[in-house]
């Protein structure tokens, strides 16, 4: 299954407060390193999904983000999540997804309609909702500032049986002009 994610540039700080945060709680964390999904398992032929990631990436440009807010998410069923969301940069990403998903594009299935998308670096997935809330609670409690900057989309693969997250191609963004 192929994912597009987007790495952050953090501070070294920055990157130490978070990996301490995933390292305990969440299981993915050895996986990759903190990132936004743009586009949720989709099963395309890698050279068309590189060619539309292509398309898309030359209509975008950078995005500075700042992350202050950590935020429990559970649906009633299975783990239970702990977003980190982003204050600034929110619009900008949601424009990313949006893009990758339009009508008529490889990505337009992976649009998920029954949730909406909420771009988000995932501190944790444990098992329960109020572990999920004492974890965000934590957080919000020290009032961490994280300032990012996203400025590549990344075409992967997850390979569920090793695990392994193997990345199969960076598309760089460039400012117009």
């Amino acid at each position: 299954m192929l994912y597009v994610t987007a790495f952050p540039h953090l501070s070294a700080a920055d990157e130490r407060t978070i990996d301490a945060v995933r390292r305990a709680h969440d299981p993915q964390a050895a996986l990759l390193g903190p990132h936004v999904t743009l586009v949720f398992a989709q099963s395309v032929a890698e050279g068309p999904a590189l060619s539309q990631l292509r398309e898309v990436a030359a209509t975008l440009w950078p995005c500075d983000a700042v992350f202050r807010r950590a935020m429990p998410w559970w649906t009633g069923q299975g783990a239970a999540h702990v977003l980190l969301l982003p204050d600034e940069g929110l619009s900008t990403l949601g424009r990313w997804h949006d893009s990758l998903h339009r009508p008529g594009s490889l990505f337009a299935g992976a649009r998920r309609a029954d949730r909406p998308f909420v771009p988000h670096i995932t501190l944790a997935a444990v098992a329960s909702e109020r572990a999920a809330r004492e974890i965000a609670d934590d957080w919000n409690a020290r009032r961490i500032v994280i300032r990012a900057v996203f400025n590549a989309l990344v075409l992967g693969q997850l390979e569920e049986a090793v695990p392994r997250f193997e990345l199969l191609a960076r598309v760089p963004l460039e400012m117009p002009g």
